[in-house]
């Protein structure tokens, strides 16, 4: 019995490093932001991140941009983060992007989406053409499972409206805007062949292509 417990034990650290990213699974550490003129502070917990910084590194405040995205006339901040959870030798990393409003000198996040392991980023697109743009957040998790996740403003909320592929290992997923100037994203697994040098990579035909029809993203027949 003892070595059955065991190995339970050490099945669950296996796999603990994989499972952190799943939102509503685990609970990221509380985020604090600051605003001293130009310079934007975030705190989790001991760790103080600033931007603009000089100082490199993996973890940081790695984009910022100002837009009104709800269009009362005010920009918000939106902000792509990269941070780690946990503490050594389990510290496991995670990419996030924050929607913040500016609250005298602080910015409060009003929304965030986790977008995988590393590689934040986001897009600012008015996808819906309601003359406010939208928030095409991405990332990546290991091997090549990309995230990508978009949020607009509407009737007073902001409204989740992708989030599709996260639970596939092997995934692309990648936004653009298709020859009618409607915004549509393709979802599939990318097809690669190695040489000695260059490795080349192929779109797949079993990609799905989702459009937007005005309300929602649906699949293209």
């Amino acid at each position: 019995m003892v070595k059955v417990k065991f190995l339970v034990v050490t099945v669950l650290l296996l796999f603990i490093p994989f499972v952190v990213y799943a939102e509503g699974a685990v609970k990221y550490p509380p985020l604090k932001l600051k605003l001293d003129g130009n310079k934007i502070s975030l705190m989790q917990g001991y760790n103080i991140y600033t931007y603009p910084s000089q100082r490199g590194g993996f973890a940081g405040i790695k984009k910022v941009l100002q837009e009104d995205l709800t269009g009362d006339g005010k920009d918000e901040y939106i902000l792509a983060v990269q941070l780690e959870s946990g503490s050594p030798p389990a510290k496991s990393p995670y990419g996030v992007v924050l929607i913040c409003g500016q609250r005298d000198n602080d910015l409060d996040i009003q929304y965030q989406m986790i977008t995988g392991s590393h590689s934040p980023d986001f897009d600012l697109v008015d996808l819906n053409k309601d003359e406010i743009k939208d928030v095409i957040a991405s990332g990546i998790n290991f091997p090549r499972w990309s995230h990508l996740k978009i949020v607009s403003w509407q009737d007073g909320n902001y409204v989740l409206l992708w989030d599709k592929g996260g639970d596939d290992t092997i995934v692309s997923q990648i936004f653009e805007i298709n020859e009618n100037g409607d915004a549509q994203i393709r979802v599939g697994r990318p097809s690669y062949q190695y040489t000695t040098t260059t490795t080349y990579w192929f779109d797949n035909k079993t990609w799905k292509i989702w459009v937007w029809d005005g309300e929602s993203f649906v699949l293209e027949e």
